[in-house]
């Protein structure tokens, strides 16, 4: 298996500043971010069924959607039925989600399904601590405990368990977050696939040399 690979996000603290004041986030709120097309796959409505229980034990945390698609609107609805409009805040498609993961202090995949999850390498190279489900191959990247926290897909108390613990121990956190940035360093970069790809490729031209 030769997994994905991305260019590592670069993260600096002039443009973590300069995207949380175009959030109009202060330095006491917490941002988790979602970057993700909003379809039903993806998870979002039980992340939104989520946050009030998120909320209650921590005040101070908002959620940023980025990212659009057929389910906008819906999921604007939902947010506003359970009463988050000051607490979730919908982007849309960005062109600069590099910069935007600058600006969170978490970021969450709420997935039902899922191949990989390439965003999520984003937010690793990032530096910024993950917590997502076990849907598909995000138990791949997402290790339990070791480079991020993982909820049960489908489940908006156990997400809400799993952002909450993150949220109450961010040292912790960061812990997680340096040992997943090292592990996208080491095996998920565009170049680490490249070099996978052409070492496979080179181990089947190899055996159809000799006969195989």
């Amino acid at each position: 298996m030769i997994p994905s690979g991305i260019t590592p996000v670069p993260r600096d603290d002039k443009t973590r500043a300069a995207m949380r004041k175009e959030l109009g986030a202060s330095d006491n709120d917490r941002l988790i971010g979602v970057v993700a097309e909003l379809v039903p796959h993806k998870g979002h409505r039980f992340l939104l069924d989520a946050m009030p229980e998120v909320a209650r034990g921590h005040a101070e945390s908002r959620l940023v959607v980025v990212g659009d698609g057929p389910l906008r609107s819906e999921l604007e609805g939902r947010a506003a039925d359970l009463n988050l409009v000051k607490k979730v805040r919908f982007l849309g498609r960005r062109e600069d989600v590099p910069r935007l993961l600058n600006a969170f202090d978490l970021f969450v995949m709420p997935s039902v399904t899922e191949g990989l999850g390439t965003s999520i390498l984003d937010a690793m190279s990032a530096g910024v601590p993950v917590v997502a489900t076990d849907a598909g191959g995000i138990p791949e990247i997402v290790r339990a405990a070791e480079t991020g926290l993982i909820a049960k897909a489908g489940d908006a108390s156990s997400l809400a368990r799993a952002l909450r613990a993150a949220l109450a121990n961010p040292d912790a956190a960061r812990e997680r977050a340096e040992r997943a940035a090292a592990m996208v360093g080491a095996d998920y970069t565009a170049e680490a696939t490249a070099q996978k790809t052409l070492a496979y490729y080179r181990e089947i031209l190899g055996a159809k040399g000799t006969g195989s």
